[in-house]
């Protein structure tokens, strides 16, 4: 059977949701059409094994403002792979304010 979220689960989100009230509007893009579809859809029911996964997914971003999930094509993305690629091998927390890193800026002059 798969796993049921509890109301408790829920409401955790909702506080956590409130520590980014910094911000009203979310965008989620991505390059598998499927899960962005099933992320869309909210009336229909997906019963497969990532059916709650859709479902928490809208739950929390019918939280904000403003939301919009979006499909790109993977060639529009590169650079969100690179970084989700980078991100694999830190194991820091990384964050950068006036310089990107190095990833993104020899990225863009190899473009």
């Amino acid at each position: 059977m798969p796993h049921q979220p509890t109301n408790r689960k829920f409401n955790k989100i909702g506080q956590r949701n409130q520590n980014w009230n910094w911000t009203e509007q979310v965008k989620v893009e991505g390059d598998a059409f499927m899960v962005i579809s099933a992320i869309q859809n909210r009336g229909t029911t997906h019963n497969g094994p990532f059916g709650h996964l859709f479902a928490d997914t809208r739950r929390i971003l019918q939280s904000f403002t403003q939301w919009k999930v979006s499909f790109g094509r993977r060639e529009e993305n590169k650079m969100a792979h690179r970084l989700a690629r980078f991100s694999l091998t830190v194991d820091h927390p990384v964050s950068w304010f006036e310089e990107p890193p190095d990833i993104i800026f020899l990225s863009f002059i190899g473009e």
